[in-house]
């Protein structure tokens, strides 16, 4: 019937699928709400308005689509998924300070980069060094252990 994509509380985007079905003689309706929210970056360059919802679903998709398929595709996420809560999405909160502009520098580039898009060749000095270090934490990192750290972004801080 409808699909719409929504930004909750700053912290997620959401995918909400309104559907009607019927058998002829009654009808019934049903709500499915998916929450896209592990790209961690992306969310808080979204919540800074440095991203739009689309561009987030966008990079969202293709990682689940791409990044996730291969070992050093997963690899890299795993490791991302450790570093950048602690490290990146920090700076990108502050968009305004020089490290704000260079993650969020960075984080274009190497995003563009990985998924054949345009990109700023001298972002390669900044970007191939995070990759790799990503990749290689990954290498040793659980899934388990890695939602545990992106996800502790989201619980409530008392």
């Amino acid at each position: 019937k409808e699909i719409y994509f929504d930004m909750l509380s700053g912290n997620n985007v959401t995918a909400t699928v309104v559907y009607q079905v019927s058998n002829g003689t009654s009808t019934a309706q049903g709500t499915i709400t998916l929450s896209f929210n592990c790209c961690v970056v992306a969310t808080a360059m979204t919540q800074e308005g440095l991203w739009t919802p689309r561009q987030y679903q966008v990079l969202n998709m293709w990682g689940a689509q791409k990044l996730d398929k291969s070992f050093l595709g997963r690899s890299l996420h795993k490791g991302y998924h450790i570093i950048a809560p602690k490290v990146i999405v920090p700076q990108i909160k502050k968009k305004d300070s020089m490290l704000g502009k260079y993650f969020a520098y960075s984080f274009n580039n190497a995003t563009n980069m990985l998924r054949g898009k345009k990109y700023d060749k001298l972002s390669l000095i900044s970007t191939i060094p995070w990759i790799a270090v990503m990749t290689v934490t990954g290498l040793f990192t659980s899934q388990k252990s890695a939602t545990k750290s992106w996800t502790s972004l989201y619980k409530d801080k008392k």
